[in-house]
């Protein structure tokens, strides 16, 4: 039987979709700072002032996006330092890749649980949201996957896209 094959067309499986808004306090940079730090890592001025740009952030960024934000913190940094420092904070399981409508990467915090993005096809908007019964079928799924594929480490990324309500 093929995946969601089972679902009737009206059958409302996503009753427990939540909207997620994080509360991510002073608390949170100092935990990220001291997990890098036991990692035998140093945090550097540029690295600490992405991690707290990141952290304020509900939707994920371009690295250009990120630029302007830092210099709006009066805190440049070049290119090649801004990529550097998100591709150490990937290695290190902190920060996440999200590909969305356009072909530009964008960057996110990981900030709890696997989630989703609801997208504006018009402002371009990007809003996290979760449904647990979701990931249960995604994750049996992958495991399916994995046994039939012979791939290894299978992720998923699942994007959805309409007009947000302050353009409908």
């Amino acid at each position: 039987m093929a995946f969601f094959e089972h679902l009737k067309p009206d059958e409302n499986i996503l009753t427990d979709a939540t909207v997620l808004h994080y509360d991510w306090s002073v608390e949170n940079i100092n935990s990220l700072i001291a997990k890098i730090k036991s990692r035998g890592h140093k945090i550097t001025r540029g690295r600490k002032r992405i991690l707290q740009i990141l952290l304020n952030l509900n939707a994920p960024v371009t690295a250009s996006e990120l630029m302007k934000l830092l210099e709006e913190k009066e805190a440049t940094l070049n290119k090649t330092t801004v990529y550097r420092e998100l591709e150490f904070l990937q290695k290190e399981g902190l920060v996440r890749t999200v590909q969305l409508d356009e072909r530009k990467q964008r960057f996110e915090l990981i900030k709890g649980d696997h989630h989703h993005h609801l997208v504006c096809k018009n402002c371009k908007n990007v809003e996290d949201v979760a449904f647990a019964s979701l990931e249960e079928q995604m994750k049996m799924f992958e495991k399916q996957l994995k046994y039939k594929s012979q791939f290894r480490e299978i992720k998923h990324s699942l994007e959805f896209f309409g007009l947000c309500r302050h353009c409908q």
